[in-house]
């Protein structure tokens, strides 16, 4: 199961979507907070968490995620708008696995990191 974090609703049902269609089981859910809540309730093959998100942010709930032993083998893809190196670097310094940049990366290079951590469908 891939858990997508994204507070744009039309932005998580089209990555879902484009989840599913490549075999992959996912859900999605609008808000940091949210995402703690299923997080750890449910086992993932990995999240992929938006940055900029209002309350919680993306590099929050990140940092929430790792501090959980039960949850912080799970691999965290962030996918973001932000194309600030500093944003990058601080998500991989707090466990992300990588840092995907929103529009930049065509569907097959992002789906090439996605199957990298969740596995081939």
């Amino acid at each position: 199961m891939i858990l997508v974090v994204d507070d744009e609703p039309d932005a998580a049902e089209v990555l879902v979507k484009l989840l599913r269609r490549t075999g992959h089981n996912a859900v999605a859910v609008s808000s940091g907070a949210a995402a703690l809540e299923r997080v750890c309730s449910q086992p993932l093959s990995l999240i992929i968490l938006d940055v900029m998100m209002p309350g919680m942010d993306g590099i929050q709930t990140l940092r929430a995620i790792k501090k959980n032993a039960s949850c912080r083998a799970v691999p965290v893809v962030m996918y973001s708008a932000d194309f600030s190196y500093d944003r990058a670097q601080e998500a991989r310094e707090n466990g992300a696995a990588e840092y995907v940049i929103k529009g930049v990366s065509g569907w097959p290079e992002f789906l090439a990191v996605i199957e990298r951590y969740a596995g081939a469908a």
